[in-house]
Parts: C-alpha cells; sequence; structure tokens
C-alpha cells in the first residue's frame, strides 16, 4: 500500500538518503531485531552510527515520508 509512495519519496530525496524495504514476512528476524510492533513502520537511523532516530507507525504519503526524513538531512 505503501510502495509506491515510498519509491516516490526516494526519487525525491535522491542521494540525500538511503531508502530501503524489508518485507516482514519474509524476514521476520528483521522485525524482530527493530522491534516493529505495527505495519507499516518507517524508520530514521543515522547513516553514520547506524542508531535509531525516530519511527513512525502507519501509511505516510509521499510528501510526509519526504518531511520526515529532511528532518535530518
Amino acid at each position: 500500500m505503501m510502495a509506491p509512495f515510498l519509491d516516490e519519496a526516494a526519487s525525491e530525496l535522491g542521494d540525500k538518503v538511503r531508502v530501503a524495504k524489508i518485507d516482514s514476512d519474509q524476514n521476520p528476524e528483521w522485525s524482530g531485531k527493530l522491534e516493529v510492533k505495527g505495519l507499516p513502520t518507517v524508520i530514521v537511523f543515522d547513516g553514520k552510527t547506524g542508531k535509531e532516530l525516530e519511527r513512525v507507525e502507519g501509511a505516510l504519503m509521499k510528501d510526509q515520508l519526504v518531511q520526515f526524513a529532511m528532518k535530518y538531512v
């Protein structure tokens, strides 16, 4: 449901951020490691330390995804 918006946001953000999608059904170990409680979940990580900076549960539209990511660029 959110995948097209994520692709559009990634395209708009370009090289400023790295966007990754994980299918929690096919990768349950990652869902556990990341402590994902609800779907969809969007998490921003620090590119240097790998530390989680912020997360939001629930669907976001393209513009919301861009705004969410740009807080950390």
